[in-house]
């Protein structure tokens, strides 16, 4: 089963068009974990970072996505696009610290899946505590 799931993975990579891809030799556990957990990184905790940073690009002087050389300030196409951009990409969305025990009901190893699913939690609300800690300082 995690040998096709890798394999549909990079398939849908593929499709996406990216410029770079991972290697494709996922060959361990360790490996596979990896990957799993940097892509898990990526579409969550760093999206919702990169998403809530838009109040910098209010003023197209200040940034923009791109802009000619010479010019002191992005292009009102370019800004608009990024304005669109982050307006779509900071809506609140689901955090992995919910309830998403519906996701593995009636699967096959339900139990081992939710299992899983509940460690991970814990050890998600661990770091949480800690960046908490943290920020605190």
């Amino acid at each position: 089963e995690l040998q096709l799931f890798v394999q549909a993975y990079f398939k849908e990579l593929k499709m996406s068009e990216y410029r770079e891809m991972p290697a494709a030799d996922v060959n361990t556990c360790e490996t596979f974990v990896q990957m799993l957990t940097a892509n898990i990184w990526t579409v969550t905790g760093f999206h919702r970072h990169v998403a809530s940073v838009g109040d910098i690009f209010n003023d197209p002087d200040l940034a923009s996505l791109s802009w000619m050389e010479g010019e002191r300030s992005g292009r009102p196409k370019q800004h608009g696009i990024l304005a669109l951009a982050i307006c779509y990409t900071s809506q609140g969305n689901p955090k992995l610290t919910e309830d998403f025990s519906h996701v593995f009901r009636g699967i096959h190893k339900e139990d081992s899946a939710l299992s899983v699913w509940s460690a991970f939690q814990h050890r998600l609300q661990d770091v949480h505590e800690i960046v908490a800690a943290s920020n605190v300082r």
